[in-house]
């Protein structure tokens, strides 16, 4: 693959082949034969917003807080809701979060504003690999990934092997962040309803697992209560994806 056909492949969902190529000759003559048709493409893919489409791709294992302006493909493992937050200046703000990985590793992206609309209009679905492009930063729980209107998130036909580090639970530990864990359910609590400070209300639950090395509870909150109703005592669940975990261990 060229380099104009991959920086091509970044911007595919906003421009047609034909006019990216037109608009690339365009930019060697009007420049006067100084930038050659590699560097024209760059040039169009910074005008529609996407600065470094022609930046080479990353392993998610070498991402930092450092790395700043990245490009990598990845799986989607877990999409989560989006929500909207006030700015300082009164506007309206949304935001979201995936966590993504590769054959190095797993890293979470955080969308803003019409990328994270992407998610609520279901466009954006476990399992897919994606291109990324956005900025790396220190994050809560560890590095992540944001991607504003003017980064790339599209979907790419490359089949990505993700790597699998399944925790046992006497290896869980507070605070840590996106964990997958395998277990066998032992206790289903029911769903009780809560009302927020806001004024709006709440459901929370909690699923108690267990594996050969002890058992830990896990609390779940509105929307992803409705699992407890799928499950039932004996049950085995794999793999099971939690976020910012908090764990309630037993019998270690």
């Amino acid at each position: 693959m060229t380099d104009i056909e991959t920086i091509y492949k970044k911007l595919s969902h906003v421009i047609s082949k034909e006019d990216f190529l037109q608009r690339i000759q365009e930019k060697v003559e009007n420049m006067g034969g100084l930038c050659d048709e590699t560097m024209a493409a760059m040039l169009v893919a910074n005008e529609l917003g996407f600065s470094d489409a022609g930046r080479d791709s990353i392993k998610i294992e070498n991402i930092t807080p450092e790395s700043g302006p990245v490009n990598f493909i990845a799986r989607i493992i877990s999409v989560f809701d989006t929500k909207e937050f006030t700015r300082n200046d009164g506007t309206i703000g949304r935001v979201g979060n995936l966590i993504v990985g590769d054959e190095t590793g797993k890293v979470k992206l955080t969308l803003w504003d019409n990328m994270a609309d992407l998610i609520k209009m279901g466009k954006i679905k476990a399992g897919q690999s994606v291109q990324v492009s956005g900025f790396a930063k220190q994050g809560y729980s560890g590095v992540e990934v944001n991607i504003g209107n003017n980064g790339v998130l599209t979907e790419s036909e490359e089949e990505i092997d993700v790597v699998s580090n399944s925790y046992k639970i006497k290896d869980i530990k507070d605070g840590m962040g996106d964990i997958n864990l395998n277990g066998k359910v032992l206790e289903v609590s029911e769903i009780r309803t809560f009302q927020r400070k806001d004024g709006n209300s709440g459901r929370v639950g909690n699923l108690m697992l267990g594996d050969e090395t002890g058992t830990l509870r896990v609390t779940l909150w509105d929307d992803k209560t409705d699992f407890l109703s799928q499950v039932e005592y004996g049950d085995s669940i794999e793999p099971v994806s939690y976020t910012h975990l908090r764990a309630h261990e037993t019998g270690r």
